[in-house]
């Protein structure tokens, strides 16, 4: 028996004898468990995005799409809201706008 083999037996018993009351949320994710494999094969046939593009979001490099163009545009246009040159303001807040008041309601 290797050593990895051992360590889940010995974390099965230590979960038998010290917590007994968590084995019934272990039965638990069993039953979700096999619901959730059961519906993922429909999940996967409906998925639109591809895998090139879903592999970014586990992406462990170091922010490998840089967020300064997002984050300048966005601030350009609530500067351009706050200072009342936008008709249609994308703020979220917009109670305190200091260019028209009136705005806000």
């Amino acid at each position: 028996m290797n050593a990895n083999r051992r360590a889940r037996l010995a974390a099965c018993l230590g979960l038998l004898v010290f917590e007994p009351r968590s084995l019934l949320v272990f039965w638990h994710i069993g039953l979700c468990l096999s619901r959730a494999l059961a519906k993922r094969p429909h999940i996967i046939e409906r998925r639109r995005a591809p895998d090139e593009y879903l592999a970014t979001w586990f992406d462990t490099s170091a922010a490998h799409q840089p967020l300064e163009p997002l984050v300048s545009a966005r601030l350009r246009s609530t500067e351009q809201c706050i200072a009342g040159q936008l008709d249609d303001c994308p703020c979220l807040v917009q109670a305190a706008h200091p260019a028209d008041p009136e705005r806000a309601q």
